[in-house]
C-alpha cells in the first residue's frame, strides 16, 4: 500500500491514474506514479516477509518517478492493483500463485540493480537495463572474455535530480560470438553484478544444397 501525500505531509485529493506493470520474469511490480509526484521521503525499503524483499522509488528516463517493488527470487504470485481516493492510496494484493512461472529476481551490488540481460545465451549486442543510486557517481561497466581479458568498456555518470535511484538503459554492440562476463559496479562501492553471457554463434547451419 502506497499513501500520497502534499507537500506539507497531508493526505493527497484526487490524482492523475496511476500505471501498474509486471516484470514477471525478474518478478518486478512497477507503479508508475502521476507527473505531480516529484519527492519520496525514503530512495529504497527493505521488507520481512516471504512474497515481497525490497523496494526502490525510480526516477526513470523521462523523469518522472516509479516504484519498483522486488518479489523474493523464486517465488510464484499473482497480483491485483487498484486505487482509492480520499486519501489517495495506491494498493497492490501479492499473493502466492502455484501456477506462476517462479521469478529469476535482478541481480544487486552496492549502488546498482541489474534487471537484463540475464546469465546464459545473447546476442552480440546486448542491453543493460536497471538502475543506479542516484547521489551521483560513475557507472562502470566492463565486458570480460574467459581469460579476464577487456572485450568492452563503458562508464556513464548517474545522478537523480531528486537523490532517488537512476534508471539506465545502455546498449553495447559488436560483442565477439564467444563466452563473456559482464561485470557491473558503482565506482567507489565494494561490490559488484558478475553474470555470464554466452555470445556464441548458436543459430543452425543451413541444410546442404542436393
Amino acid at each position: 500500500m502506497v499513501d500520497l501525500l502534499t507537500a506539507d505531509g497531508a493526505p493527497a485529493g484526487a490524482i492523475d491514474p496511476v500505471g501498474v506493470d509486471y516484470r514477471a520474469t525478474e518478478g518486478v511490480i512497477r507503479i508508475k506514479l502521476p507527473e505531480a509526484i516529484t519527492e519520496s521521503a525514503v530512495a529504497d525499503s527493505l521488507f520481512d516477509g516471504d512474497l515481497i524483499d525490497r523496494a526502490f522509488i525510480v526516477e526513470t528516463g523521462s523523469g518522472r518517478l516509479a516504484i519498483d517493488i522486488h518479489a523474493v527470487p523464486g517465488v510464484s504470485l499473482s497480483l491485483r492493483a487498484y486505487e482509492n481516493v480520499s486519501p489517495s492510496r495506491v494498493v497492490v494484493d501479492i499473493r502466492p500463485d502455484s501456477e506462476a512461472t517462479p521469478t529469476l529476481g535482478a541481480n544487486a551490488a552496492p549502488g546498482v540493480v541489474l534487471l537484463s540481460p540475464h546469465p546464459g545465451p545473447t546476442e552480440p549486442s546486448v542491453t543493460l537495463e536497471g538502475y543506479a543510486n542516484g547521489r551521483g557517481g560513475e557507472l562502470e561497466i566492463e565486458i570480460l572474455g574467459v581469460d579476464g581479458d577487456i572485450v568492452a568498456e563503458q562508464t556513464h555518470g548517474v545522478s537523480s535530480s531528486a537523490g532517488l535511484w537512476r534508471e539506465f538503459v545502455i546498449g553495447i554492440d559488436d560483442l565477439p560470438r564467444r563466452q563473456l562476463e559482464l561485470v557491473v559496479r558503482m565506482a567507489g562501492e565494494s561490490g559488484e553484478v558478475r553474470i555470464e553471457l554466452d555470445a556464441r554463434n548458436t543459430v543452425a547451419p543451413d541444410p546442404p544444397e542436393v
